[in-house]
């Protein structure tokens, strides 16, 4: 420990849990145990699980953000549900047809860019509700 002006400083050197001389950054929303440090406004009150969709999407994981896209919509609104279920089968057959080879690469890539586009406007639409 070191006195500077009358002030005593404290050595945490050999602490736990210290990271010294280390750049860390953290781009977007950070999650640490229970805190949640946000980049950009939280989201609104009970629409986590479309946060967490939207992620899955970002991630690849389109199958998995249809299913839970398509529990969330059943438990608020019947149209959007029908549309997610459309979009469902879709994915399917795009999936199948892909698979058994008679779609071009750019012809996947544009269907499901489309699936992908209306996946997150219904998204966005029930963010509004």
């Amino acid at each position: 420990m070191e006195e500077k002006k009358g002030k005593k400083k404290t050595d945490i050197s050999e602490s736990k849990n210290v990271i010294q001389d280390a750049n860390i950054q953290a781009g977007g929303n950070v999650h640490i145990g229970d805190v949640y440090n946000y980049n950009s406004p939280p989201p609104a009150e009970g629409q986590p699980e479309l946060e967490q969709i939207r992620a899955l999407i970002s991630k690849n994981k389109v199958e998995q953000a249809i299913e839970s896209l398509m529990a969330t919509a059943k438990a608020k609104d019947e149209d959007s549900y029908g549309e997610v279920q459309l979009l469902a089968n879709s994915w399917k057959e795009l999936q199948r047809q892909n698979r058994i080879g008679i779609v071009t690469y750019d012809q996947a890539t544009t269907r499901r860019n489309q699936i992908i586009h209306n996946l997150l406007q219904i998204i966005r639409s029930l963010e509004k509700e």
